[in-house]
């Protein structure tokens, strides 16, 4: 979810170019909720993966969904810790669901 949204239009715009088989969609960030920034770790460098993410990547794929017209399928991930988040992906225009990190 660190792209900006002209970002996100580009990369849209350049799988329906070249008809890409499918898009996974926002798996980590660099961003540090407070929640995170808080923890003791919380300022190590890397993605995060996991709960905090669930909403900023959901947004995301909302978003490229709607810019490639529900023409390619795509992989909601971050933050799916249970069968409502995926659910929201799908919701959000997901194809497939993956789940990993949020179960660890």
């Amino acid at each position: 979810p660190d792209l900006t949204d002209s970002d996100i239009k580009d990369v849209a715009y350049a799988a329906t170019s070249c008809g890409v088989d499918g898009i996974i969609v926002s798996n980590t960030t660099i961003a540090r909720p407070n929640v995170v920034a808080a923890h003791e770790k919380g300022g190590e460098a890397g993605g995060l993966s996991g709960k905090p993410l669930m909403d900023p990547s959901t947004k995301v794929l909302a978003r490229v969904y709607e810019l490639t017209g529900g023409k390619i399928p795509l992989v909601g991930c971050g933050g799916v810790a249970s069968g409502r988040d995926a659910y929201e992906k799908i919701r959000a225009g997901a194809s497939l669901v993956q789940t990993y990190t949020a179960f660890a």
